[in-house]
C-alpha cells in the first residue's frame, strides 16, 4: 500500500507540474491579448468578457502546490514504510524464537525481552498510522481537507450536473429508439445498398460511424463536447480560407437535400413515426448514414446538443468566477452549460433559433448546425457515396450507367488602347485568337468536360 501511494504522489506531482505549465502559459496569453482587453472595455456592455476571463485564467495558480508539500509527504511515506519495516522484522524475530522455544531451555528471558520489542513496535505504528485516530493519519488528513476546503460544494454541483445531463440524454436517447415501420426501413436498405454499391465501384473504405448519444456523466460530455469544439472552429476556418471542396459539398447537401424540420420533432415524440420517412430527412442521412431512421435524428441532435454544451460551458466558466476555487468553477461551469444546452435544444425545437452565444446575439438555425457538421466530417467518400445512392432513390438513374457532361462558354471585351486596324489585322491573322469589334477586342472561349 505503501509503494503505491508513492506511486500515486509521483503522478500528483507530474499533475501539478502540468497545472504549472499551464498557468505560467495563461501569463503569457495574458500579455499578449492585452490590446484586446483595451479594444473589449470600450465596446459596450455585450462586448466580449475579457477581463473576466483574464480573472479566470489567475485561478489556475490557486491548484498549484508548492513543492514542500510534496517533498513533506513524500518523507512522511517513507518514514511510515520504515516503521512498518521494523514492526515486521520485530515480529519475525518474534515468531522465531517462539518456533524455538518447545523444544529448547533458557529461552524465556528472550521471548520476554522480543515480545516487549514487538508490542512497542506495534504500538508506535498504531499511534502514528491507525486510521481513526493516529497523530500522522490525522495530520495528514487535516492538511488535505485544508486543500479541499471546498470539495463539498463542489460534489454537490457535480450532483445537480448529473441530474440535469440524465435528463438531457434522456430526451437525446428518446429520439433514437422509435422504430419505423416497413416500408420507411426499406427505403433506408436501399439507400445503404446504393451508397455501398457506389463505394465498391470507386474502391472506397467506409467512414467510421460516430456514437449517436451523449453519456450521462456530465464532466465525460462536457470534456468531450469542448475537445470537439476545435474541430468544429478548424473546420470554420477551413472554409473561411477558402477550402472549396467542403464548402462547396456543404452547400450542395443543404441547398438540393431535405433535412428533418424542428418543429415535426414534438410529434415524433409523441409517436408520429410516419415523420420517420427518408424523403424528410435526406441530409442528416448523408451526415451519419445509419439504417435505422431514427438513428440519424438522433446524431444529429446530439451533435447539436454536444456544440451548444460547448459554448455554455464556456460561458458558464465566466459566469461562475465568483465561486472562487477552479474546481468549484469548473463544477458550476459544467451545471450552467448542461441548463443552458438543454434548454437551447428545446428553444431550437420550438423555434428553429437559437443565439450562438450570451456574448455574440447572433441567431442559429438548425441548418446552420447542419452546414457546419457538413463542413467538419460530410465531405468523406461514404458521404458522398450516400448523396448519389439518394440521387439514384430519387431519379432511377444508376449512377454506374450514367454519363455526366458539362459545357460552358465565356467572352471577355477589352477596350483598345492601339488603333483598332493594327489590331483587326493581327486578329485576322490568328495572333490574337479574337476579332475586333468597333474599338474593342472581343474573345470568346468553350470548355467541355464529360465523366462517367
Amino acid at each position: 500500500m505503501i509503494l503505491e501511494a508513492l506511486s500515486a504522489l509521483e503522478e500528483a506531482k507530474a499533475a501539478n507540474e502540468e497545472i504549472r505549465r499551464i498557468a505560467a502559459q495563461n501569463l503569457v496569453a495574458e500579455r499578449d491579448a492585452g490590446s484586446l482587453a483595451e479594444v473589449s472595455d470600450t465596446s459596450g456592455p455585450d462586448s466580449l468578457p475579457v477581463n473576466e476571463v483574464r480573472d479566470l485564467r489567475r485561478t489556475v495558480s490557486e491548484l498549484i502546490l508548492e513543492d514542500a508539500f510534496f517533498a513533506e509527504y513524500e518523507a512522511e511515506l517513507e518514514a511510515q514504510l520504515g516503521d512498518l519495516r521494523r514492526l515486521a522484522a520485530d515480529a519475525e524475530r518474534f515468531a522465531g524464537i517462539a518456533a524455538a522455544a518447545p523444544g529448547t531451555a533458557g529461552l524465556g528471558a528472550a521471548m520476554r525481552d522480543q515480545a516487549l520489542a514487538l508490542q512497542r513496535s506495534y504500538a508506535f505504528c498504531r499511534s502514528r498510522y491507525d486510521a481513526p485516530g493516529g497523530e500522522t493519519i490525522r495530520r495528514r488528513r487535516e492538511a488535505l481537507e485544508a486543500h479541499r476546503s471546498r470539495d463539498g460544494e463542489r460534489k454537490a454541483l457535480e450532483r445537480e450536473a448529473r441530474e440535469k445531463m440524465q435528463s438531457a440524454a434522456g430526451l437525446l436517447r428518446s429520439i433514437g429508439n422509435w422504430k419505423a415501420d416497413g416500408e420507411q426501413a426499406e427505403r433506408f436498405r436501399r439507400a445503404a445498398e446504393a451508397a455501398e454499391a457506389n463505394l465498391a465501384w470507386n474502391r472506397r473504405q467506409k467512414e467510421w460511424t460516430r456514437r449517436t448519444g451523449p453519456s450521462v456523466d456530465p464532466a465525460e460530455e462536457r470534456d468531450r463536447a469542448l475537445e470537439s469544439a476545435g474541430g468544429w472552429l478548424d473546420a470554420l476556418d477551413r472554409a473561411a480560407a477558402g477550402i472549396r471542396d467542403d464548402l462547396f459539398f456543404s452547400e450542395y447537401v443543404i441547398g438540393r437535400f431535405t433535412r428533418f424540420d424542428p418543429s415535426l420533432l414534438r410529434r415524433l415524440l409523441d409517436g408520429d413515426t410516419a415523420l420517420l420517412d427518408l424523403s424528410r430527412q435526406e441530409t442528416e442521412y448523408i451526415l451519419y448514414g445509419f439504417r435505422e431512421p431514427a438513428a440519424n435524428l438522433a446524431a444529429a441532435y446530439g451533435e447539436v446538443f454536444a456544440f451548444r454544451l460547448a459554448v455554455r460551458t464556456l460561458e458558464g466558466l465566466v459566469e461562475s468566477r465568483s465561486l472562487g476555487h477552479p474546481l468549484v468553477i469548473l463544477a458550476g461551469a459544467t451545471v450552467y452549460g448542461v441548463t443552458r444546452a438543454a434548454a437551447d435544444l428545446e428553444k431550437l425545437i420550438a423555434a428553429d433559433s437559437v443565439p450562438l452565444s450570451k456574448y455574440v446575439q447572433v441567431e442559429t438555425r438548425y441548418a446552420d448546425y447542419l452546414r457546419l457538421f457538413l463542413l467538419l466530417h460530410g465531405d468523406s467518400a461514404a458521404a458522398l457515396a450516400r448523396v448519389i445512392a439518394l440521387i439514384e432513390l430519387n431519379t432511377g438513374i444508376a449512377a454506374d450507367q450514367a454519363y455526366t457532361y458539362v459545357s460552358g462558354e465565356g467572352s471577355a471585351s477589352l477596350g483598345l488602347w492601339f488603333f483598332p486596324g493594327i489590331v483587326n489585322m493581327l486578329g485576322a491573322s490568328g495572333g490574337w485568337g479574337g476579332q475586333v469589334a468597333g474599338n474593342r477586342y472581343v474573345a470568346t472561349y468553350s470548355a467541355d468536360l464529360g465523366y462517367q
